[in-house]
């Protein structure tokens, strides 16, 4: 994390002294546990160990987190090969099976890939309170201010367009930010495997993917935009260089759909926009998003943050303490 450090004191003006400090000891730690890390694969009985696992697939996380995908490819690489010591992933206990699994999906992620791993049926099981997802909407327990959360997806006649897979994902999703929001509200509801829930959903994310020259499709831009409210509303990397590869990818799957998008579903691309505007501050696509994002609120007619919050509750948003002060400064911007 230091490496991240280093580039936010770049960022914030520091000086080259304190800079270079952050730099050699980003630099100083990764040799270090690449040394011990090559040391433990020497020995089959130590690279075997759950708690070298743990260590490597750490690694494969924060690195791709960080942004650093050359360093998270050869982690992972790494990553494969104990696991192929160890026996497979139905001999690692839970919670480190856990973090190799989210050390895949961030691995995937950044490269827009699918993930290397299949999702254990063993480790799903574990899942104490998977079996939610698999409710019915009338049986889930809606937040009272949340009634129109997905309504216009599921109500809309483009929704019926959508790949089936697609179709499934958006259930999820919804069904994962109503459990999500009784967590935020409920604390002593939160389960030890809570994180799984999340994992999963990513992991069945970065499964599907969609590629077309057709201006109508619009499925690839949905399953990044359903991506990065993933990790922008729930895993909150939203500061990280992990996310301006994640808006990087939207950016280039909507060069295609983004007339039919604005002009056949304007608030759908709104939606997204708002979101990918949130995503990419900080980044070099910003501005692009900004633009776009101030186009799409003068067709609308929107002037007052709450008016666009009113739309975007129509999708998938939800009101955030710690996110109030970085709506406000986006909607200055866009005003």
């Amino acid at each position: 994390m230091t490496g991240h450090q280093a580039k936010l004191e770049t960022s914030s003006g520091l000086s080259s002294l304190v800079i270079k400090r952050s730099l050699r000891d980003s630099l100083r730690l990764r040799g270090d546990a690449l040394k011990t890390l090559n040391n433990i694969m020497q020995d089959p009985l130590r690279a075997a160990a759950g708690s070298t696992t743990l260590v490597v697939a750490s690694l494969v996380a924060i690195e791709a987190v960080d942004g650093n995908i050359e360093a998270s490819d050869v982690h992972m690489k790494g990553l494969k090969r104990l696991i192929q010591l160890m026996g497979g992933l139905d001999t690692i206990e839970h919670m480190t099976l856990s973090k190799v699994y989210q050390s895949d999906i961030k691995s995937a992620a950044i490269n827009n890939t699918r993930p290397s791993f299949p999702i254990s049926a063993r480790w799903r099981s574990e899942i104490i309170q998977g079996f939610r997802l698999h409710l019915m909407p009338d049986e889930l327990d809606t937040p009272k201010d949340l009634p129109s959360l997905g309504i216009v997806i599921f109500t809309s006649c483009w929704y019926t367009k959508f790949d089936r897979n697609m179709k499934a994902l958006f259930q999820v999703m919804r069904r994962l930010v109503i459990y999500y929001e009784n967590a935020q509200r409920n604390t002593s509801s939160v389960m030890p495997t809570d994180n799984d829930l999340f994992i999963v959903a990513e992991q069945q994310i970065l499964c599907v993917r969609y590629t077309t020259t057709d201006p109508t499709d619009i499925n690839e831009p949905l399953r990044l935009t359903l991506l990065i409210y993933l990790n922008l509303r729930m895993w909150r990397v939203q500061y990280f260089p992990f996310m301006e590869h994640v808006v990087e990818n939207l950016r280039q799957s909507l060069d295609v759909p983004y007339s039919h998008l604005q002009s056949e579903t304007p608030e759908l691309l709104f939606w997204i926009l708002v979101l990918a505007s949130l995503a990419s501050q900080g980044f070099k696509c910003h501005g692009w998003y900004l633009n776009r994002l101030i186009e799409m609120t003068e067709q609308l007619g929107l002037c007052e943050w709450e008016e666009a919050r009113a739309v975007l509750g129509t999708f998938f948003y939800t009101d955030q303490a710690s996110q109030k002060m970085v709506e406000k400064d986006l909607w200055n911007e866009v005003l």
